[in-house]
């Protein structure tokens, strides 16, 4: 393979993965107006959320450890030291662990029946456990994907795995629209878990040819420090779920605390506001990761800090636009997305209430996925042990004093609150301890991207404005009036003020 099929540049990487990306969330807001049609904000589909809720969090917790922790120790080293990728110890290591945690997650969950189910009648606490059981098949295959993702990310090909996830939304669509509605929710889950398996293969498949290549051309290794390994997994592991407990907490808290569909709308809000941040800083942290790693272990921090920063720009000039625009069309999108069948005007509003406070704080949730990249790097895991259970601690806190005043405010206002003072203190920790240190041409690139961010938020309310008094646009057609003027400047100034670094008008070596 040559070319695009063998190592990509971060430029090359973050661009490829952002049009994967772009391409599998539309096609994953297809699928879920899909369900909206059916579901809508329902008892129904609440079950079905609940049910996933402990499977993909495992399930997340291991897609987001494996790379995270093997790809630091990955450095210099495919885990295989010459005896083939399926006798490897990385591979070996995790296989061990995949296999045990899930069979205690298939056993242990109906321990967790009165939290994921309080407040549902019998039958639905029943279907609830055994849904929930079925969908821990979720586990061993997020976490295989995440094994194989990292051996390929650590030799820098970004293609396979960025394919992936678009195989993941076509695969669960083609099952929805052929069995729904007659299966109802046996079809959801059969596309999920159907979904998921294409989703892994589409990774596997390619890492054992390229590695099978690789052992050919005699390419040589240093030997991997499993035990080192396994003690940074168990660390990361502790880390990140604290961080996925946010997704079941706020399912507890809509379940037991308010009427049906509430669980359903602040999903559907949460996947609205993750569109933006996965297309644009996952794909960026997800190419950057491996190049902080490198740097990290050539002890490199002068590099490491100027790429961060770069990031961090990226950051300010995408995504504080993009916020302001789904604050004012917040109701347009939900609308156009969603409101059909079953999903009604009174699901539309719920869904924005939250959906307000998510996007406040769309921003804080991106940059957090950056800085814990930056940490992991640098195997400096006590600040992220400190700050997690801390600014949870925050959330849960606001979550219960104010889910009888205001659920909005409860659930995503306190999601934004843990999101931006653990920003803050993280970001105060790497200036000042980690060394860090921001360098004038960082402040100046900084400043350049706040400058391009503000002209572009002040266009849009000119832009929408406008476009109601002088020209009468209103719903779908102002929306994008709006995106598109909003955004082609946005393109225009990055031009300008040279924030990205990838010019349109002329081809670059990534």
């Amino acid at each position: 393979m040559g070319g695009l099929f063998t190592r990509q540049g971060i430029k090359q990487a973050s661009i490829l993965i952002a049009v994967m990306t772009v391409s599998s969330q539309v096609l994953g807001v297809v699928r879920e107006a899909i369900i909206a049609n059916f579901f809508g904000t329902s008892q129904e589909y609440d079950i079905i959320l609940l049910a996933l809720a402990i499977p993909l969090m495992v399930g997340g917790l291991f897609f987001q450890a494996i790379p995270s922790a093997g790809i630091p120790f990955l450095q210099g080293s495919d885990g295989r030291r010459g005896r083939g990728l399926w006798r490897s110890p990385f591979i070996g290591i995790n296989s061990i662990m995949i296999l045990i945690i899930s069979a205690v997650a298939f056993i242990i969950l109906p321990l967790f029946r009165g939290v994921l189910a309080s407040g549902m009648d019998t039958a639905g606490a029943d279907k609830v456990i055994l849904y929930g059981r079925i969908f821990c098949l979720i586990i061993p295959l997020r976490a295989y994907e995440a094994t194989f993702r990292a051996l390929l990310h650590i030799r820098h090909h970004f293609l396979f795995p960025a394919v992936a996830v678009l195989g993941f939304n076509v695969c669960t669509i083609a099952i929805l629209i052929t069995l729904f509605p007659s299966l109802a929710s046996t079809a959801y889950i059969i596309a999920w878990l159907a979904g998921v398996l294409i989703q892994t293969l589409l990774v596997m498949i390619p890492t054992f040819f390229i590695f099978r290549r690789a052992a050919r051309d005699g390419s040589e290794t240093v030997a991997f420090d499993r035990d080192g390994y396994l003690r940074y997994l168990g660390t990361i592991i502790l880390i990140e779920s604290i961080g996925l407990l946010v997704d079941p907490f706020d399912r507890f808290l809509c379940g037991v605390y308010l009427d049906a569909g509430y669980v359903s709308a602040a999903h559907y809000a949460n996947i609205i506001n993750l569109v933006p941040v996965r297309v644009f800083m996952y794909s960026l942290a997800t190419a950057a990761f491996p190049t902080f790693s490198e740097r990290a272990a050539e002890h490199n921090k002068s590099g490491l800090a100027i790429l961060y920063h770069k990031v961090l720009a990226l950051g300010i000039m995408m995504l504080v636009p993009v916020t302001a625009f789904f604050l004012i069309f917040r109701h347009d999108i939900i609308s156009i997305l969603f409101e059909r069948g079953a999903f009604v005007a009174q699901s539309r509003q719920m869904t924005s209430e939250v959906l307000a406070y998510y996007v406040a704080g769309m921003f804080f949730i991106a940059v957090f996925f950056i800085q814990s990249r930056v940490y992991y790097a640098l195997k400096s895991w006590k600040p992220l042990f400190i700050v997690r259970p801390l600014t949870l601690s925050i959330k849960v806190l606001i979550g219960f004093l104010l889910i009888g005043i205001n659920w909005a405010m409860a659930v995503g206002g306190g999601t934004v609150a843990m999101f931006a003072v653990s920003f803050v203190i993280l970001e105060i920790y790497l200036v000042f301890r980690t060394g860090l240190r921001y360098t004038a041409a960082d402040v100046r690139l900084l400043g350049r991207a706040i400058l391009g961010a503000s002209v572009v938020v002040v266009l849009f309310i000119l832009t929408q404005k406008l476009g109601i008094a002088l020209i009468g646009l209103s719903g779908i057609w102002l929306l994008i009036f709006t995106g598109v003027i909003g955004f082609g400047v946005l393109v225009v100034l990055d031009q300008v003020l040279n924030v990205s670094g990838i010019s349109i008008f002329k081809t670059r070596r990534g």
